[in-house]
């Protein structure tokens, strides 16, 4: 079994080289082949005409296309999840735990005690911890915060 093995390795490391040539070549020969349009939904085409740009489609560009837009974009919503994260940071914490343990009875009416391990046959066992998180860290933050950080989520 062991020389089967060994031998299965060795061609897979032999033709995996290969393997990856022949899919790397063909992908880039269907990324060269153009596609082809369907017949009935070719739309005229003016050659001619200029191209009309609306304000509106010039802003839409631009909001598409400018890096220095999208990077305003992106510190506008770390700036908002900083304030959610800051205002979540002051709530208490919250846990939940709920679970139960089954255990099947030996189902003798006999007289005789049984060892059951848990508490009963069927336990159920349910505990919730709520407590608040205030740090020095917290209370710095909250005293940072605006007021109107804390009226809208």
């Amino acid at each position: 079994m062991r020389i089967f093995g060994a031998s299965r390795t060795r061609l897979a490391t032999t033709r995996l080289p290969y393997l990856c040539a022949v899919l790397l070549v063909s992908s880039g020969m269907l990324a060269q082949s153009e596609p082809s349009a369907p017949p009935g939904n070719n739309p005229p085409s003016n050659a001619g005409a200029p191209l009309t740009l609306t304000l509106q489609d010039a802003l839409q560009r631009a909001r598409v296309n400018s890096p220095e837009f999208r990077a305003a974009l992106t510190e506008l919503g770390l700036a908002h999840e900083d304030k959610v994260q800051g205002r979540a940071a002051l709530l208490p914490g919250v846990n939940y735990d709920n679970s139960f343990i089954y255990t099947e009875g030996n189902n003798s009416r006999s007289n005789t005690p049984a060892f059951i391990a848990n508490n009963g046959v069927h336990e159920y066992i349910s505990q919730g911890n709520v407590h608040p998180r205030r740090s020095r860290r917290s209370r710095k933050h909250a005293r940072r915060l605006p007021p109107e950080a804390w009226s809208s989520p």
